[in-house]
């Protein structure tokens, strides 16, 4: 009988044991995490637009990748990408960049406006323009025809902008503003490999991007002495299969 008891003991410490281990096992395994982005601009959100920052304006931050909803732009689609599988473009066809500007102008709505070239034009307060314009398919053609004619090697129309450079680098990649405050209004941009990465983005559309928010996401002539109500846009865009970029171009009338 003694045995046997002692035998009962020593299985009962085992068990002990195998379970303890097991515990400790268990705490010490990493946790399984879901991976997943929430659309939200890293590049912060300061309340200036410097020209010696990364950080976007407080309507800099991104609107959390909002093309691919809208289906009102350009029906061009485009299966060839500048963007690698690391990058997280918050646009990829005209669609979705119209979609986008609608959107950033809803994000940029409490901000004053601006009007004049990036940097070179003055802040006010009278609105005139709506928030979002009207996607027009005569402005989607035009801007197809402009982007594809880029792709081909042609010259950005109007003069080149950029919010600074750090160690001889582009803080964001340039737009080339043409007809400021004009009916015929056109904003282009070239993406390059890389300028979605998160956490790095160089893209020259984004509105963390101050030049971009000036020329186009709080834009606004603010009255006829200074300049056209504009109320329609188009946009467009073409991969170059030679340079693997992609040239983006947004065009507004009246």
């Amino acid at each position: 009988m003694q045995n046997i008891h002692g035998i009962h003991i020593g299985f009962g410490i085992l068990v002990f044991w195998s379970v303890f281990a097991g515990a400790i096992a268990c705490s010490e395994a990493p946790a399984q995490t879901s991976g997943g982005n929430d659309g939200g601009n890293s590049n912060g959100g300061s309340s200036s637009d410097s020209t010696s920052s990364t950080s976007g304006s407080m309507t800099g931050s991104s609107t959390g990748g909002a093309g691919g909803t809208g289906g009102s732009g350009g029906s061009t689609m485009m299966p060839e990408q500048t963007a690698g599988p690391d990058e997280m473009p918050y646009f990829k066809t005209p669609d979705e960049l119209c979609t986008y500007v609608n959107d950033s102008r809803q994000t940029s709505q409490g901000h004053d406006r601006w009007r004049g070239l990036p940097f070179k034009g003055e802040y006010h307060t009278v609105k005139t323009w709506p928030i979002k314009f009207t996607i027009d398919p005569a402005l989607n053609a035009a801007a197809q025809a402009e982007a594809e004619a880029l792709a081909g090697g042609a010259a950005p129309q109007g003069s080149p902008h950029t919010d600074g450079m750090i160690n001889g680098n582009l803080l964001h990649q340039y737009l080339y503003v043409d007809g400021v405050e004009t009916s015929n209004y056109m904003i282009t941009s070239q993406q390059l490999k890389g300028d979605w990465i998160v956490g790095s983005y160089k893209a020259g559309l984004i509105n963390a991007n101050g030049t971009a928010r000036m020329a186009l996401y709080y834009h606004d002539s603010g009255g006829i002495a200074y300049g056209p109500k504009l109320n329609r846009m188009g946009c467009g865009g073409k991969f170059n299969p030679v340079d693997k970029s992609t040239w983006w171009v947004v065009k507004l009338a009246p």
